[in-house]
């Protein structure tokens, strides 16, 4: 078991099977990876939807909702890869998404992390656009090494959105980051993304800029 795929998810019963089928249908060889999926206490129907799929997942329920990187960090804490992808339950990736990351970090082993690109895609999975994660990262689509993520003290569980910023900015005062140019991350956008809430979006941006101040200090 060298990678475990962090899957978290709230209510995205629409969207769950999409990304699953996507993770079991990977050409690594399925006993190189694990998939845990930590559900955030959904009330529509995803904890069903995930149960179909005992056999291929590890489940966590959440007795109540902790928001995501609590649920991320939960996950992370359970898993046994040697590395840790994180996949959101309403994306899905390509068939060589596992196999392109964990290739590239055992060849460059000078970087303890790898991000690929990524496609926005509609509420329907079309393709929209490709974007560069170097010119607009996201949480997702990134290979780190386990060891390197508790060095930095995972997520910060108050960075209810904004999470991955702040994880990224503790990762990079410390590790280096390879951007593999490959868009192999399908990114969805619907009406339910966290991001399209603004004014969360804003207050946890001020949150995060006083957390990089003190930690510039």
């Amino acid at each position: 078991m060298d990678i475990s795929i962090i899957v978290t998810s709230y209510n995205y019963d629409k969207y769950i099977e999409r990304c699953l089928r996507s993770l079991m249908n990977q050409t690594l060889d399925r006993y190189l990876y694990e998939i845990i999926v930590i559900d955030d206490s959904s009330t529509d129907h995803t904890v069903e939807i995930l149960k179909n799929y005992k056999d291929e997942i590890r489940l966590i329920e959440n007795s109540e909702n902790l928001g995501l990187p609590a649920s991320a960090n939960i996950g992370i804490k359970s898993s046994r890869g040697q590395y840790i992808v994180r996949v959101d339950a309403d994306d899905f990736v390509h068939g060589d998404f596992l196999y392109m990351l964990y290739k590239t970090i055992m060849i460059e082993k000078e970087y303890q992390a790898v991000a690929c690109d990524y496609y926005t895609t509609n509420r329907f999975g079309e393709k929209v656009n490709r974007v560069s994660h170097s010119q607009a990262p996201i949480a997702c689509g990134i290979l780190y090494y386990k060891d390197a993520l508790f060095d930095i003290g995972l997520y910060d569980e108050d960075m209810i959105v904004r999470e991955d910023e702040e994880l990224m900015f503790k990762f990079l005062k410390c590790f280096k980051l390879l951007h593999l140019p490959v868009a192999l991350y399908r990114y969805r956008n619907h009406d339910k993304n966290l991001t399209k809430n603004a004014e969360k979006m804003s207050y946890y941006a001020k949150k995060l800029e006083e957390k990089i101040g003190k930690l510039n200090e």
